[in-house]
């Protein structure tokens, strides 16, 4: 049978074979062969687009918190110092993206970006980084860009030294008087500001790539060496490869390489749920790597970070109470919780919901997320989505889950307001201190398929549900509505020029 996927995708499900070299192979990844392509089936099944029924905005979906609220939930977040907090960052991703639009320059054909790069060149912060790096090398960087000499500079960083193959998370990102800072550097100074605990230590987990370990390592010991502190606490893990996924061929099912192998690939930052699942903290910050702004935006940003937190705080505390108050009271607890799964939660019920089902409704992980306003960023967005059970909640929303050719879906994309800029800080553990299995609140339907060229071909890249769209579908949320000035994204290396990192 085909199978049609979101964006037009099909798949040949015709029985798929394992030869005895595919579960040699298999069981050496620690993937049950019997089990791999029934699993891999049913994901593909359970495919399906996303349905929004309008988008969120302020006031129906989105909240808009007044001063004297920001500073209530500000000082509730200094109050609870027992509240053990971290800052979960994935950063594997190298920063090829960024440069991506110097080919241009090598080509001879220069784009806006491209001519901004060359203009502009020696006010990136890593130029003192690179001069130094040319002069090791026997070059003379400041020589050939007066000479123009640009295809052979571009050249020589991609090519001979690598800088555009290094982890996002180690490029320079801001110059300051002490010298040049990554984003790795930045966002544990950013850090530091508030996620202090009790006993004064700072907790920040990043999930890496395990083939460059060794240079956040020494990134690490050159950090905690820099602020004399042994209460910097900085773990990393690793993206589990059982979680990467087989890359689909037309008829062939598999895609497979030039040894007939299955081409594996990483399954998508959505795979990262696992590595979320064993932070022990009870307030977890979420950020993307490259959101890191010059530290003269600080006390803008480390202020709304609070407010979140705070925020989190109080739902946690509340929800929490009322899930007791079910367990002690039973009916008698319902109006209050329902009230609250309503104002709080935007919980929507066709009928009127009993006792179990209200304490289910409660009973999740729970995130606030600071929405900003959308100004043309890439990125997903706050919506209300139709489940297949008739109801409807607030999710998080990234373009490839969602038929753009339905007109009507296409209407409410353009209707949008907000954005998503992972501005995320979360609760996973329950009213009793456990944690949740984060696995059950997936909604697997929301996996996607997207072309990709590897070993010399076109294969179909099955990525799992995003980290904070489909892998937290089924957590209880609140948008908030955070300053753009909290939101400093680098996406291209050009971004580095703009005010927020000079």
């Amino acid at each position: 049978m085909n199978l049609v996927l979101p964006g037009g995708f099909i798949v040949h499900l015709k029985p798929m074979q394992l030869s005895a070299e595919d579960i040699k192979k298999l069981e050496q990844r620690e993937l049950d062969p019997s089990r791999f392509v029934q699993n891999l089936q049913r994901i593909l099944h359970s495919i399906s687009a996303t349905k929004i029924e309008k988008p969120c905005i302020l006031g129906d979906g989105i909240e808009s918190l007044s001063p004297i609220e920001c500073n209530y939930f500000t000082d509730l977040f200094l109050k609870n110092k027992s509240v053990h907090k971290s800052l979960f960052i994935p950063a594997s991703g190298a920063a090829t993206r960024m440069f991506k639009h110097l080919s241009a320059i090598q080509a001879f054909d220069t784009d806006t970006l491209a001519e901004e790069f060359i203009i502009r060149f020696k006010e990136f912060p890593f130029y003192e980084n690179l001069l130094k790096l040319f002069k090791e090398n026997g070059k003379d960087l400041e020589g050939m860009v007066g000479n123009d000499q640009w295809s052979e500079i571009l050249s020589f960083i991609s090519e001979e030294i690598k800088f555009t193959n290094l982890p996002k998370a180690l490029i320079p990102f801001h110059q300051t008087a002490n010298g040049q800072r990554t984003a790795f550097e930045e966002q544990v100074r950013e850090g530091l500001t508030y996620v202090e605990n009790a006993d004064g230590s700072f907790d920040f987990h990043f999930t890496i790539s395990p083939d460059i370990a060794d240079l956040f390592n020494k990134a690490k010991t050159s950090l905690i060496e820099f602020y004399g502190s042994s209460a910097i606490n900085i773990e990393f893990s690793y993206q589990d490869p059982k979680t990467d996924t087989p890359a689909l061929k037309g008829e062939h099912n598999f895609a497979r390489d030039k040894n007939n192998e299955i081409i594996f690939r990483p399954a998508g930052h959505g795979a990262l749920i696992n590595n979320l699942q064993h932070i022990n903290s009870d307030l977890i910050f979420i950020k993307n790597i490259d959101n890191i702004a010059h530290e003269k935006w600080i006390d803008q940003i480390t202020f709304y970070k609070k407010v979140l937190g705070g925020l989190l705080i109080d739902l946690k505390n509340k929800t929490h109470q009322l899930l007791f108050d079910l367990e002690s009271e039973g009916k008698l607890a319902l109006p209050n919780a329902i009230e609250f799964l309503y104002k709080q939660y935007g919980y929507r019920s066709i009928e009127e919901p009993t006792v179990g089902q209200v304490y289910t409704a409660l009973n999740k992980p729970i995130r606030v997320c600071g929405m900003v306003r959308n100004e043309g960023e890439p990125g997903g967005g706050p919506f209300w989505v139709l489940h297949h059970n008739g109801q409807i909640s607030k999710q998080i929303v990234e373009k490839n889950q969602i038929d753009v050719a339905d007109p009507l879906q296409s209407t409410h994309i353009s209707a949008s307001t907000h954005f998503n800029p992972v501005d995320i800080v979360c609760c996973i553990k329950d009213h009793n201190g456990k944690k949740y299995d984060l696995e059950k609140f997936i909604d697997h339907s929301t996996s996607f398929i997207s072309d990709k060229f590897q070993d010399g071909q076109i294969v179909k890249a099955l990525e799992l549900p995003g980290l904070w769209n489909g892998s937290m579908s089924g957590w209880n949320s609140v948008f908030i509505e955070v300053p753009s000035q909290t939101f400093h994204p680098v996406k291209t290396v050009n971004d580095l020029l703009r005010p927020g990192h000079k």
